[in-house]
C-alpha cells in the first residue's frame, strides 16, 4: 500500500511539472 502512494504521488508530480513544462513553453512561443 505504501509503494502504490508513493508511486501516486511521483506520477501526480510529474504530471503536474510536464503540464507546467508545457505551459511555459507555449509562453515562450507567445512573447515570440
Amino acid at each position: 500500500a505504501l509503494i502504490v502512494e508513493f508511486l501516486g504521488k511521483f506520477a501526480s508530480t510529474v504530471k503536474l511539472t510536464w503540464q507546467l513544462w508545457l505551459a511555459s513553453i507555449a509562453i515562450g512561443f507567445l512573447r515570440l
